[in-house]
């Protein structure tokens, strides 16, 4: 897949209790030029977007401490935090809620793992408007 410039200004937050995810979701981002902040929990990343205020936040909906649903949630709630687009990601497609809870969440978009880099991207891309 071809390297497309990006805004080296646009910041990623990535949060899932699996290391191994975050390596394989944050690399490839990072060689096409995003910033990425990353996290454990959902804790975790409410906390990290309040410092950092990313353009995206990915998280995981299986993670401790708080899910990627309640995180989003909490985040929708926030009025500094709430425009902050959230895509979720999950291995198990039957934890996700039905689409209008999703659409009352303001969740824009979400994966279903095992997922590629290239859809990855794609998605990101589409959802900051790249």
């Amino acid at each position: 897949m071809e390297n497309k410039a990006v805004d080296i200004s646009k910041r990623i937050l990535v949060a899932d209790d699996d290391p191994d995810m975050v390596a394989f979701m944050t690399l490839p981002l990072r060689k096409r030029g995003y910033t990425i902040t990353a996290g454990g929990n959902g804790e975790e990343a409410l906390a990290l977007a309040r410092q950092d205020r990313p353009d995206l936040m990915i998280l995981d909906v299986s993670m401790p401490r708080l899910n990627g649903l309640e995180a989003c949630e909490r985040l929708k709630r926030d009025d500094q935090l709430k425009s902050i687009p959230v895509m979720l990601i999950t291995a198990t497609a039957s934890l996700l809620p039905p689409p209008e809870i999703l659409y009352k969440l303001q969740v824009e978009g979400y994966l279903i793992k095992p997922f590629s880099v290239r859809v990855l991207v794609e998605k990101i891309e589409h959802l900051l408007g790249q």
